[in-house]
């Protein structure tokens, strides 16, 4: 009898932990426990003297490794309000090589050639487009990921409204890398 006790205390404690391992389902990417950590980066400006700050980030670095190989990073951010200021940076200087992006001064003149373009929104509409501007790349971190420096420009609305970005700041800005 002791024998056959022993048993069923072994298949009761299997049983039991097995069904304790029974977890709720979390191959769920939008589930809110299974979002990676918030990265600690600043991406902030004023917009026709007013503080604009980013809380959401997707920012990528697009290897094209067409008949003319580039990089171009992809910057898109939204403050919690819901206006969204976006930033393409055009690096023609190493084709695809390295995982960074060049440390220099990209400009955005209206007509001329340009290597970076601006764009704003408000809840995704009411979008201004840039004329003039300029952001300077001042670390590409290719190791970790991340780029800073600062950035200034002049949007338009085709019914004529003006936005003015200043002081603009990115400090350690997490990036992707797409390679296409």
């Amino acid at each position: 009898m002791n024998y056959y006790r022993k048993i069923l205390l072994v298949v009761a404690g299997v049983f039991l932990l097995g069904f304790a391992s029974c977890q709720e389902d979390d191959s769920d990417v939008f589930n809110e426990d299974n979002l990676p950590q918030p990265y600690a980066f600043t991406y902030k400006a004023s917009i026709n003297g007013t503080a604009w700050v980013a809380t959401q980030n997707v920012s990528l670095l697009v290897k094209n490794s067409s008949s003319s190989p580039s990089k171009e990073m992809r910057i898109l951010a939204n403050s919690s309000d819901g206006k969204q200021l976006s930033i393409k940076l055009a690096d023609a200087s190493t084709g695809i090589a390295g995982d960074g992006i060049a440390v220099k001064t990209y400009n955005l003149v209206k007509g001329g050639t340009s290597d970076v373009s601006f764009s704003y929104s408000v809840n995704g509409s009411n979008l201004y487009t840039g004329a003039y501007g300029l952001v300077t790349i001042t670390k590409s971190d290719a190791a970790n990921k991340k780029i800073t420096g600062t950035f200034s420009c002049t949007l338009f609305k085709s019914a004529g409204d003006t936005l003015r970005v200043t002081g603009g700041i990115i400090a350690d800005l997490p990036y992707t890398i797409l390679e296409q």
